[in-house]
């Protein structure tokens, strides 16, 4: 599965978020798992390694003995072959001789059987390289798969880390909506004392409104995030997800930049098989300029022709037979398409690799980015509960509005929903780091998980 870069920017941009879902708890681990053993892409490229596997056995069976039988049965007056007949049946008499025979012969059936065996000797080096490629495809198909399922591996903790992300945010918004209702509960009180402004009571319920419908969006879109997991993972788009345990701070460690660079060819399944697809050009460059070399086999047969069957004489005959093509006009063309495609797969492995090695720096320092902002937002956290809780008791004994302690409590979920975007935001782009690096294997889906699983609301 190939994930465009735009897609992994739309995953690391965050704004919204979701409710919490009943049922069974599903870890990032147990997402992952169902959803490579439902994707059809990965049973297609499974498919794909079997039908190369096949092709590998073939061309190794090409240099076995040819064995082939063969039955026809006859019937004719033209002199010809009435004449070879009765000399394959061994049934030529003197009267055959006669002119009126020979020019005006009789029709006759003929019965012939033979069984033929042929040996290749040498092909031009054909059965050799055609083994070549087969290995190769065989490769390119087992590293495609393993990029298809680190592919896969990656959408899924996309989505489960959004998951995550919406149903906090959702929380957030809903415990700050509640807060807001109490406060609006407590002006109502004052206000019949003459002890706040309406307009600044009706602002305060414009603000509620808002957290309730930021706490409504965030729950949709919590529900779209576990409908897309559900689908990946084969169920029902409108079956209930929980998402086991939460975001919280990483404890990843992060490898040295130039250690996610060093070996990408290898790690990345896609960059191996663009590599291994400029080997098997060069293989078939070299398959068109052999192709003027002889082509050398032995052969034996043995056949018996009978009219009746009341007698069956065989012969046989063995011998070497070469071919060598002449005047072929359109081997210097094929070979000049072969080494262009052999320049042309270098260059996509190139490609792909700057273009790995570009998302790495991008991920790379948006992490650090995130690392740097999130004791930021934790700060920021802070000083907004503080204020929310020196405006409170000020708000009943009359000395503030109620619209200072509704926006305090707004500023707090603004504070609250930054830290959660920040350690998002790294869980997010440690993933998509893993994986452009080629990194994102079991392992690693295990370490993001139990980072997950041991965070708490």
């Amino acid at each position: 599965m190939k994930i465009t870069k735009p897609v992994i920017a739309a995953f690391l941009c965050c704004s919204s978020a979701s409710s919490a879902w009943s049922g069974a708890a599903l870890s990032l681990a147990d997402a992952v798992a169902g959803s490579v053993e439902h994707s059809y892409e990965l049973k297609s490229r499974a498919a794909e390694i079997s039908r190369a596997g096949a092709a590998s056995r073939r061309a190794a069976a090409m240099r076995l003995p040819g064995l082939r039988f063969r039955s026809e049965a006859t019937r004719g007056d033209d002199p010809v072959y009435v004449f070879g007949s009765l000399l394959r049946q061994k049934a030529f008499t003197m009267d055959d001789f006669a002119l009126d025979k020979l020019n005006e012969p009789s029709p006759m059936a003929n019965f012939s059987s033979s069984l033929e065996l042929s040996v290749p000797l040498f092909t031009g080096f054909r059965i050799r390289d055609s083994r070549r490629l087969a290995g190769i495809a065989a490769a390119q198909g087992r590293a495609v798969y393993g990029f298809a399922e680190k592919g896969t591996a990656f959408e899924t903790t996309q989505k489960y880390l959004m998951l995550l992300l919406k149903t906090e945010l959702a929380r957030l918004a809903g415990e700050t909506a509640a807060s807001t209702r109490d406060e609006l509960a407590a002006a109502d009180r004052l206000k019949d004392k003459g002890l706040v402004l309406g307009s600044d009571y009706y602002a305060a319920q414009a603000v509620l409104s808002s957290l309730a419908a930021a706490e409504t969006g965030f729950a949709g879109e919590a529900r779209a995030a576990a409908a897309s997991i559900n689908v990946l993972m084969g169920g029902e788009a409108g079956a209930a997800v929980t998402p086991s345990g939460a975001l919280a701070r990483p404890p990843y460690s992060l490898p040295d930049e130039q250690e996610l660079l060093s070996g990408l060819e290898k790690r990345r399944g896609d960059i191996t098989a663009a590599g291994l697809q400029s080997e098997a050009a060069e293989i078939a460059k070299n398959m068109e300029s052999n192709s003027t070399l002889p082509q050398i086999g032995a052969f034996a047969g043995v056949q018996t022709d009978t009219k009746d069957f009341s007698a069956n004489p065989f012969r046989h005959m063995a011998g070497v037979s070469m071919t060598i093509p002449f005047g072929d006009f359109t081997r210097g063309a094929r070979v000049e398409e072969k080494a262009a495609e052999k320049t042309r797969a270098e260059n996509s492995a190139r490609a792909m690799r700057d273009a790995a090695a570009g998302l790495i720096a991008e991920y790379y320092r948006g992490y650090e980015s995130a690392k740097a902002v999130l004791p930021r937002t934790e700060e920021a956290e802070d000083n907004a509960r503080r204020s929310l809780e020196l405006f409170k008791p000020m708000f009943r004994q009359g000395r503030q509005s109620v619209l200072e302690v509704v926006r305090a409590e707004a500023a707090l979920m603004s504070a609250r929903a930054a830290r959660t975007e920040a350690v998002f935001r790294l869980h997010s782009y440690y993933a998509a780091l893993m994986f452009v690096s080629g990194n994102l294997d079991g392992a690693r889906i295990a370490e993001i998980s139990a980072a997950l699983s041991g965070g708490s609301k």
